[in-house]
């Protein structure tokens, strides 16, 4: 996929891992084995879920929103490492804006 700088089996070997990790320290917080006959079926259905999850390809709709939203957030990213540049947020609203930082200094001043 286009924002996956990794191989697709090794995204699933560390989602698989993590998912495991906290689990199996949850299994054992209470007292269960992780080698019992159920905990075996559950990690094995976790790690087909995620392939399954991760190799199937995207409706196309949500594909395009995605690939979207991926360069909205690389745009932005490019940006911010511009000099004097800060994320502010509008007035009275959830949304951000990218605003130059002496501008926001002296809202800021102004607000308070």
């Amino acid at each position: 996929h286009f924002y996956y700088h990794e191989p697709m089996e090794k995204l699933i070997e560390l989602e698989y891992n993590r998912l495991y990790n906290e689990n199996a320290k949850n299994l054992t917080d209470f007292m269960f084995s992780t080698r019992d006959t159920h905990a075996t079926e559950y990690f094995t259905a976790l790690k087909n879920l995620l392939e399954q999850l991760y190799t199937k390809p995207l409706p196309k709709t949500l594909e395009t929103y995605a690939r979207y939203s991926y360069k909205t957030i690389e745009s932005m990213l490019r940006q911010l490492r511009q000099s004097n540049i800060a994320v502010g947020q509008t007035d009275k609203s959830k949304l951000f804006s990218l605003i130059d930082a002496q501008e926001y200094k002296e809202k800021i001043r102004k607000i308070i």
